[in-house]
């Protein structure tokens, strides 16, 4: 039998499949509206704090995990392909990771298409990479 957990995250699953299919012109905005709720069956992870800055002229989102080291970061792109997730969509994924590395890690908002064609998405990897170095 599964646990409450994965019958509750099959249960989101079904139930944004449902709403994407039954919405085929759904625009994007609302398609990511749905895709950052899913967050909340995530659990927050204890001793971790968040900071919003701007980085390489992007905002970002520093995960600070208690007694992380200072000479590690994780560079933690969000997922979405690139036309959808946030920094606070994968916030709380970001976090378990880094605490689990014992390190730091930012998430940059990089700027998503349609409304940003390819490559705008890697030009500001690269560039909160070269912020993170510099």
């Amino acid at each position: 039998m599964a646990s409450k957990a994965s019958q509750e995250v099959g249960d989101l699953w079904r139930s944004v499949s449902t709403r994407m299919a039954a919405n085929p012109g759904l625009d994007i905005v609302s398609r990511r509206a749905i895709l950052d709720a899913m967050q909340e069956l995530a659990t927050e992870p204890a001793d971790v704090t968040y900071q919003e800055i701007v980085a390489a002229g992007q905002r970002a989102l520093w995960v600070n995990p208690r007694d992380a080291a200072a000479d590690r970061v994780i560079l933690f792109l969000h997922g979405g392909g690139f036309i959808a997730g946030s920094i606070n969509c994968h916030r709380k994924l970001a976090a378990h990771l880094a605490k689990a590395v014992g390190c730091r890690a930012l998430i940059p908002a990089y700027r998503l298409a349609p409304e940003n064609p390819f490559p705008a998405q890697l030009v500001d990897a690269f560039e909160i990479y070269r912020w993170l170095l510099d």
